[in-house]
């Protein structure tokens, strides 16, 4: 159980469910409608993409820009479906954020249904089944468990499970990595076409074309 402390006995229950913990479970089934998207537009494409584009056959389907828990587990799942991508993020360290993730009952069935559930397999996650709410004047408290029939939340740290998630990504060999900075876009005709980018390692520029693109960074892009 999740416990909290309160001045009266009911007084955090209503911002605890709208808080931050809801999040993560939100995340998890946008990726999945977004991988719904991916595919869809990929397949109405034909991978054909204007004569005035120069474009290899080692170019990639999909950029995805950033690789957190969304950017992370869309490529593993176009990884998984076979789906040639590249992920350009910025910095390949774990993130260190001075804050823990809990991943309710929806967004771990989430992970199901996107075949990611071992990502949250040896991060010391531990398992959440329900809150607690305590009041500090009656001393009294009031548990408030999953329903029956709901799976149990994860609770662990954000930047374990982003490296899990990446590391699912990066099994695949049709998942390219690109540690760098997407500096702007490439467009041809008023239609953008991929993006440009600075390699950290090195600080050269280069570009990257494709059909399709995602950004974590909400920038969304298409042909």
């Amino acid at each position: 159980m999740i416990t909290f402390f309160a001045q009266k006995s009911f007084q955090l229950l209503h911002s605890v469910l709208e808080s931050y913990v809801w999040l993560l479970a939100c995340l998890l089934v946008v990726v999945a409608m977004l991988v719904t998207i991916v595919m869809k537009k990929l397949q109405k494409r034909s991978y054909k993409i204007s004569k005035a584009i120069s474009r290899n056959d080692s170019d990639p389907e999909v950029i995805i820009v950033g690789s957190g828990i969304l950017g992370s587990a869309i490529a593993a799942v176009l990884g998984k479906a076979g789906r040639k991508a590249t992920v350009i993020e910025r910095d390949m360290k774990q993130p260190d954020r001075i804050v823990g993730e809990l991943l309710q009952p929806g967004g771990v069935k989430a992970l199901h249904s996107l075949g990611l559930q071992d990502c949250v397999e040896n991060l010391d996650a531990h398992i959440v089944k329900g809150y607690v709410i305590h009041d500090l004047e009656s001393k009294s408290k009031v548990q408030i468990p999953y329903p029956e029939n709901e799976q149990t939340g994860r609770a662990f740290h954000h930047g374990r499970f982003v490296m899990s998630l990446r590391k699912a990504a990066q099994s695949f060999e049709n998942i390219e990595y690109i540690e760098g900075t997407v500096t702007q876009l490439v467009e041809t005709a008023g239609v953008v076409i991929g993006v440009q980018y600075k390699e950290k390692k090195t600080a050269e520029i280069k570009k990257k074309i494709c059909p399709f693109g995602y950004s974590s960074r909400w920038l969304f892009f298409k042909i």
